[in-house]
């Protein structure tokens, strides 16, 4: 008896001898970092789940108090607001939903004087999204701005993806005498 896979996945197969290093990114962060053996293959949910958690953490720049919050699971498109509230004579960092700005991203702001690290995870996947957000500014993840790189024997390929993840392979090519890319067949 095996295990139930999902029907929409990514997934890359290695075709070489030799242990490739992927990566998934979203609007230039890094959402997932793994090794493939040699011969070998990884699959994941497509990216990105419908749920997911954010953390965020800032310090005070006087005090160097540092203020932590997290989010409870919620829909990974829309907007989440970080806030330092002052509170009864205290300080509090607040993460609030916000007004969503596309159907198809998550749109971090940062109103308070302090830059905000964050991390993004998404529920029931590998997928994680680290980074900061400047003072009163905001970072936008657009689910439809992925690449896939691969990196194999020191040498890199990155391909910018059309649409969500799906079915890929990793080959050799002595013509190019680099790593190929490939779309791969169900």
């Amino acid at each position: 008896m095996t295990a139930p896979s999902p029907t929409d996945v990514f997934a890359v197969r290695n075709e070489t001898d030799e242990p490739v290093r992927l990566w998934l990114l979203c609007s230039g962060y890094r959402v997932w970092d793994v090794w493939i053996a040699p011969r070998g293959a990884v699959s994941a949910p497509t990216f990105p789940p419908a749920q997911m958690t954010l953390e965020g953490q800032l310090v005070e720049q006087y005090s160097r108090v540092v203020y932590g919050a997290r989010t409870v699971p919620r829909s990974s498109s829309g907007a989440v607001v970080a806030t330092l509230e002052r509170l009864s004579g205290a300080n509090l960092l607040t993460l609030a939903a916000g007004e969503p700005v596309t159907a198809n991203g998550l749109r971090i702001s940062n109103t308070s004087g302090e830059p905000l690290n964050f991390v993004v995870r998404y529920c029931d996947s590998p997928y994680a999204a680290t980074g900061f957000v400047s003072p009163c500014a905001k970072v936008d993840l657009k689910y439809d701005a992925l690449a896939i790189v691969v990196t194999l024997d020191g040498l890199s390929v990155r391909r910018e993806l059309d649409a969500a993840p799906g079915r890929w392979s990793v080959s050799w090519s002595a013509d190019e005498d680099g790593p190929v890319l490939s779309a791969a067949d169900g």
